[in-house]
């Protein structure tokens, strides 16, 4: 197989794997992390254009067309590195919330990153200009990776030495940006999930000047296998980045999240709510008595008192009816539909598997975090969850759920159907509650108020 239809191959692959992950940033809603999803679609774009033209060089290129290619290309190489560094100071200086808008006045805002932002692009910039003016290069047929010749620009060592110093300048500037921001976001437990992001900007990097800096003075036209392991890399980056950045536009709060207001005074059931962190609570509830209103009752209670609320339900149910109007509230919707985290149909909701305790613990994990934010939990319903898993699984994930929701941070209500699974079964799991609520037709009571559950400060 001749060496042209090799790289040609690496080409198709490459282009047909961008185009896929670039549609998928583009249609995913990621308002948290909006500045990052509009440079990397734009860097996407670019990508395409690139390797289209690449491809046009392997598989039939002329030398007169060279001659255009030669600044264009470089051109749109470092306009990617240009995009990629804007993403990153974004996120840096920003790391929740930002967008086009908030970019440019962060900016003005932030000397330091303005300068380093403005020497990189500069210095980018005059490296163009300089390969359209003086067209340091010359056209030559090199070998392709499988054997045959194809034309490119080969340019003097001194040349490629100055590549390689910017884009060595690209691998440091934007990737401890980035994971500074990483490291900046409120809620820590996405710390290592948004990681992906820096460390692949490293590899794509490193990929490229081993390609085109030792490779490329060797004499040897691999581009087409580095655009596919870029393509692949940046694939899977990107990837990571979309299922992390779902979660932490769901989760993270915008701004600066305070400690919450004083609790004292509200009552729910005839208990002071202050007294609920860190002490799961579980609501008994008749299927008809209505308790999808209590629900949205206690909704507005932690909602008024400065928390950040979750509610964990089944798609569908009458607590999303009942709630799907209060704002402010964050909703994890279980279906059987997903396997993984997928956003709803509105901004503020999550689909998760309900046949996946482990999911389902992960969001409750990320949902609470580590940091100073006041949280509320609802979760509807164990019955469904008994259902869907069986008691044992059930038994486990509440035992886990206890952990989790065992700080004094964090007030936590699960509803369970009275009559709706076996008594010894219900017997069992209300036993795990030091407080216990019921709600029948004569509203809501407290059955149960043990302190036997010690709360993490």
């Amino acid at each position: 197989m001749p060496g042209d239809a090799v790289t040609i191959a690496f080409y198709v692959g490459a282009i047909g794997v961008t185009a896929y992950a670039g549609f998928q940033i583009y249609r995913q809603p990621l308002k948290s992390y909006e500045i990052v999803k509009d440079f990397l679609v734009g860097v996407y774009a670019l990508i395409l254009i690139l390797m289209l033209i690449e491809l046009w060089r392997v598989a039939g290129g002329t030398r007169l067309g060279m001659e255009v290619y030669a600044p264009f290309s470089i051109g749109i190489g470092l306009t990617e590195a240009i995009l990629l560094s804007a993403a990153a100071v974004g996120l840096y200086m920003r790391p929740v919330g930002s967008s086009l808008s908030t970019f440019l006045s962060d900016l003005r805002k932030n000397r330091v990153q303005a300068g380093l932002f403005a020497v990189f692009s500069i210095f980018s910039v005059s490296i163009i200009a300089y390969v359209a003016a003086f067209m340091p290069y010359s056209i030559e047929e090199v070998t392709a990776l499988g054997g045959g010749q194809v034309l490119a620009l080969v340019f003097p060592q001194e040349y490629v030495l100055l590549l390689c110093v910017v884009l060595f300048f690209f691998l440091c500037y934007p990737t401890v940006a980035l994971f500074l921001a990483t490291q900046n976001i409120p809620n820590k437990s996405f710390g290592g999930s948004l990681l992906s992001l820096p460390v692949g900007w490293a590899g794509v990097t490193i990929i490229y000047v081993v390609f085109e800096g030792f490779l490329w003075i060797e004499g040897l036209d691999a581009t087409g296998l580095m655009y596919f392991l870029d393509a692949v890399l940046f694939f899977m980056v990107t990837r990571n980045f979309r299922k992390a950045a779902l979660l932490a536009g769901l989760v993270v709060p915008v701004g600066v999240q305070g400690k919450g207001q004083d609790l004292s005074g509200k009552k729910i059931a005839g208990l002071e709510v202050e007294g609920f962190g860190g002490r799961p609570i579980l609501l008994e509830a008749q299927p008809s008595s209505g308790f999808e209103e209590q629900v949205a009752g206690i909704v507005s209670i932690l909602l008024s008192a400065g928390k950040s609320v979750f509610v964990f339900t089944s798609r569908g149910s009458r607590v999303q009816q009942a709630i799907s109007a209060v704002q402010g509230v964050r909703l994890y919707l279980l279906t059987p539909t997903v396997s993984y985290y997928k956003q709803g149909e509105r901004e503020n909701e999550m689909l998760l598997s309900s046949a996946n305790s482990s999911i389902v613990l992960d969001a409750l994990g990320k949902s609470i975090g580590n940091s100073d934010q006041q949280v509320g939990i609802v979760f509807d319903s164990l019955s469904d969850l008994v259902l869907s898993l069986g008691f044992t699984e059930t038994y486990k994930f509440l035992r886990s759920a206890f952990e989790l929701c065992a700080d004094r941070r964090v007030v936590s209500f699960f509803v369970l159907l009275s009559g709706s699974q076996d008594k010894n079964v219900e017997n069992a799991l209300t036993g795990r509650f030091p407080i216990i609520m019921a709600n029948d037709k004569d509203g809501m009571r407290t059955i149960k108020a043990s302190v036997s559950l010690p709360s993490k400060s």
